[in-house]
């Protein structure tokens, strides 16, 4: 991910990478370096090189700080690797929440202060719709029903069970992520590299938009 200002960013895209990584005090070895293989500038190709001339190894997937990200855009991606994280940290807790003898509140407590934040890590960066909010409520709908100790073939409503294991909307934990971070994004100073880099539009959206170039939408 590119750390300067957008300007920049059209500057040095597609020269060799090596040169500029140095340009922006950084060192890039090819062997530990790879690159998406869809531009984020729709009209040019990912044509990145080394001073050789040797091209970067391509991707359509990579993890950058435990958060995935595709080639397709969105975050369905990411959503299902935090949800396979989180059935690897529930299954950890197996034992506890099969023992009867321990009470529900705990097993409850357990859930939304251990397994839930697993799957919510890096919800502040992600753009839900519809598909990725319907995986996490069938997830954590799942879950729940474990620690109530019911199935499906109960018949036991959704809101019923959150209510009885007092455990709010994954759903509206996931929007109030993004809001909290976007709120501490617009406290920085509007010089900063990371609004511009939120301020940034492509030449070809602002083509888009305004395709006579006169200004009017």
């Amino acid at each position: 991910m590119h750390r300067q200002s957008p300007a920049l960013y059209r500057k040095t895209y597609n020269k060799p990478c090596i040169g500029c990584a140095a340009s922006v005090g950084l060192k890039a070895r090819l062997a530990n370096t790879s690159a998406p293989s869809r531009s984020l500038l729709p009209s040019q190709d990912v044509n990145i090189k080394d001073k050789e001339g040797r091209e970067l190894n391509q991707v359509d997937q990579f993890k950058y700080l435990g958060v995935t990200f595709s080639e397709e855009g969105g975050s369905e991606t990411a959503v299902r690797a935090r949800v396979k994280a989180a059935w690897q940290k529930g299954r950890e807790l197996g034992p506890v929440i099969a023992d009867k003898k321990i009470p529900t509140k705990l097993k409850t407590k357990l859930y939304t202060t251990v397994v839930r934040p697993v799957i919510l890590y890096g919800a502040e960066c992600w753009t839900t719709g519809v598909k990725e909010e319907n995986i996490l409520e069938k997830t954590e709908m799942r879950m729940l029903r474990r620690r109530k100790g019911v199935t499906l073939k109960d018949k036991m409503k959704s809101e019923d069970i959150r209510k009885d294991l007092v455990v709010g909307s994954i759903k509206s934990n996931a929007r109030e992520s993004r809001l909290r971070w976007f709120g501490h994004v617009h406290r920085w100073e509007q010089e900063s590299n990371l609004r511009q880099v939120m301020a940034w539009r492509s030449p070809e959206s602002d083509q888009e938009a305004d395709p006579e170039g006169d200004g009017a939408i």
